[in-house]
């Protein structure tokens, strides 16, 4: 059972996650930061958010790449930079998993890409 101290530290750890998500982060990191104990923090993060700690941060990663790519103003390595990815085979294999279709997919048509430059 989780008291109403322990939601408001799931959610201290839901918004250090959305705001750092470039960074990565232990469970136990997270946890100290936010005065959790590891398996508090995992079983309540999946309890209250229906994921668990880093599908969630994966899955933020893998929606913020596929936003600057849809936006086509960074190439596919700049998108997995920014989502936290060194390696863009990794970056490139969880993508099209959580999405069905690779990153390039999402970038926009050479016609499009000539109009967003026109009106910036």
């Amino acid at each position: 059972k989780l008291s109403d101290l322990d939601l408001s530290k799931l959610a201290a750890a839901r918004a250090l996650i959305m705001e750092e998500l470039e960074t990565p982060l232990s469970l136990a990191s997270l946890a100290r930061r936010v005065g959790l104990n590891r398996t508090k923090l995992a079983q309540g993060f999946k309890a209250t958010y229906g994921d668990s700690v880093h599908a969630y941060w994966r899955d933020l990663r893998l929606t913020h790449a596929r936003e600057l790519l849809k936006s086509g103003r960074v190439s596919v390595t700049e998108a997995a930079f920014s989502a936290g990815y060194a390696d863009i085979s990794a970056f490139t294999r969880a993508f099209t998993n959580k999405f069905r279709v690779g990153p390039k997919g999402f970038k926009p048509s050479t016609s499009v890409k000539k109009h967003l430059s026109l009106l910036a």
